[in-house]
């Protein structure tokens, strides 16, 4: 396993753009998924990323895994380059981002006035629609 990636320490160095800083944690969280095929239980797991040099939180190996599975469909910020990071921003923008470029097109009733939270409840429930969600079909 050495040969596919070196320490993550090493690979995440401060000198790295942050282009290649996200890359090298992909590939972090690539080799750790294939180690965790290989040592199903925790323990297992855990002494074989101490062997092999991922003695990092296990959190931050479940978010770089997690950044490895997800790395296609995840937009990110340019400055956001730990996965932990990179997840809590995703997982924040799925909760409550921006209007999908769609909706900007619709001519609105001026009678109609959202407060914030409103609006958010609306784009999370067309959100869930458009995912299939069971309770959240719209009725037009």
């Amino acid at each position: 396993m050495s040969g596919l990636v070196e320490r993550p320490c090493n690979q995440c160095s401060k000198g790295a753009s942050a282009a290649t800083m996200r890359e090298n944690w992909r590939a972090v969280g690539e080799a750790l998924k294939v180690g965790r095929g290989m040592h199903p239980s925790d323990k297992a797991f855990g002494k074989w990323c101490r062997e092999e040099g991922f003695d990092m939180h296990r959190e931050a190996r479940a978010d770089a895994m997690w950044y490895a599975e997800n790395f296609g469909v995840v937009g990110y910020d340019t400055t956001v380059t730990h996965p932990s990071w990179i997840r809590r921003t995703y997982n924040a923008a799925q909760r409550i981002g921006p209007l999908p470029p769609d909706l900007d097109e619709i001519i609105s009733d001026t009678s109609i006035e959202l407060d914030t939270r409103s609006a958010e409840r609306v784009v999370k429930l067309v959100r869930r629609s458009e995912a299939g969600d069971e309770g959240s079909a719209l009725v037009v």
